[in-house]
């Protein structure tokens, strides 16, 4: 069976690895809880020279770098979760996934310019929908956004994606908010991923409020995200990556309409004319 058809039909397959970092108070304390209410083992087994702890198919292993610079991991898995704080200047209480990548040429965030990370728009989905659900039942008011692709690692050949705990240390040291976050990984294959469309999107702001409703409110499950201020960057290069690194492969391209400039949409609408990928107004 191909790796999409295992992802669509036979959830619960696959061997996750969450990723923290000892630098990152959030990461530490996911962890904390993750292996406090999930009966995680610790075990003899080190990376950067901290214990990993087992759980079934779930490893954690704690990365001596910031998570972003977290380029150095070479532990076999099928599914990277790297669970980490958010920071912002307005300082609003939030709880993100995402992507990540660099359209630009810049790596100051991390991974390499030009590049986006492999990752899988059924479990930013999924991951997506836990949030807000385990966030209602524990009574965490957090905003809840799936945001646009940015920052490092970018090179793993494993899919990933990053869940966050945002926007000031006074979240991230909620063990309460991290009980969401660690509901969220725990809960990733409970339920069947085949009523999913695979996609991508254009446009909007860094929070994607457009595509957020979507994620949670339609069937569609999307991967990489391309900002409105992104799109300038955006080449045949690091297109054809959205598409051909975004897995199960897309089916659709969702376009915030009125969240791009009209020669922005221009752009990107000759991009998948060139591909023969469809799109929708949104």
């Amino acid at each position: 069976m191909d790796p999409e058809t295992a992802v669509r039909i036979r959830p619960g397959l696959l061997k996750k690895l969450v990723i923290v970092s000892s630098k990152d108070k959030a990461g530490t304390n996911i962890k904390e809880v993750l292996v406090r209410k999930f009966d995680f083992e610790e075990t003899s087994e080190r990376f950067d020279g901290y214990p990993i702890f087992k759980r079934g198919d779930y490893e954690i292993i704690t990365s001596s770098k910031d998570i972003i610079f977290s380029d150095h991991i070479n532990k076999e898995a099928d599914l990277y979760v790297f669970a980490s704080r958010h920071s912002s200047v307005e300082g609003i209480p939030c709880l993100t996934v995402h992507a990540t990548g660099n359209f630009s040429a810049s790596n100051e965030y991390g991974g390499r310019g030009k590049e986006l990370s492999l990752t899988n728009s059924y479990y930013l989905k999924r991951a997506l929908q836990l949030l807000r659900k385990f966030a209602e039942e524990l009574g965490v008011s957090y905003k809840i956004s799936q945001e646009v692709t940015h920052h490092g690692p970018t090179s793993y050949k494993v899919p990933s994606f990053f869940i966050e705990i945002g926007s000031s240390e006074e979240e991230w040291v909620n063990p309460t908010a991290a009980e969401v976050i660690a509901k969220t990984i725990m809960n990733l294959d409970t339920e069947s991923f085949s009523n999913f469309i695979s996609a991508v999107g254009f446009g909007g702001p860094h929070y994607a409020p457009k595509f957020t409703k979507l994620s949670l409110e339609t069937n569609y499950a999307i991967g990489h995200i391309c900002s409105k201020y992104a799109v300038d960057d955006l080449d045949r290069s690091t297109f054809r990556q959205m598409l051909e690194k975004t897995i199960p492969k897309p089916e659709v391209a969702l376009i915030d309409w009125k969240g791009l400039r009209k020669d922005s949409r221009e752009k990107v609408i000759k991009l998948l004319s060139e591909v023969g990928l469809k799109y929708e107004r949104v």
